[in-house]
């Protein structure tokens, strides 16, 4: 075979990956399949952000799903931070317009940082849709739960 039929080889077997891609990609969803593998193991934008502001050796609370206003009894955010180490919990709130999520993280150096995240459908989107959003914690920074269980660090009651 010449140099120039192993180019028009390669090329032709190149044009093909990318039709295939692209087919894969419009008739088999295969980016939302991505997208549900990636956020199954590193989590969606919220756990993501959490654990960037906690730092790598956080206590990572899971996620607390709240339906029918049924208060939570979770009490790890409160047991990590009395042993004064770094942690991340999140709560995912059901409510008549939908998910709603509300996290709340602690770096090593005891600064709370919490952020409410209203993905929509966009919950498992890798880079799309809204980011979390930051709440002002109260000053001074101090914990308390709501009447719902949720940890917070706002004035919220």
């Amino acid at each position: 075979m010449t140099l120039a039929g192993k180019r028009k080889f390669a090329t032709g077997i190149f044009l093909f990956a990318i039709v295939a891609l692209i087919f894969s990609v419009k008739y088999y969803h295969f980016d939302d399949q991505f997208s549900g593998m990636y956020t199954e193991r590193f989590g969606d934008k919220l756990d993501r952000t959490l654990k960037k502001v906690a730092g790598d050796d956080a206590v990572e609370c899971p996620r607390v799903h709240l339906t029918k206003r049924i208060p939570t009894d979770s009490q790890c955010a409160e047991t990590a931070d009395s042993g004064h180490h770094s942690f991340v919990a999140s709560y995912a709130v059901t409510g008549p317009d939908g998910v709603t999520y509300r996290g709340l993280a602690r770096n090593a150096t005891g600064v709370y940082t919490e952020f409410t995240w209203d993905p929509g459908d966009k919950a498992n989107l890798i880079f799309a849709g809204p980011d979390p959003t930051p709440v002002a914690c109260t000053q001074p920074p101090a914990l308390h739960r709501t009447w719902l269980g949720i940890t917070t660090c706002t004035a919220e009651q």
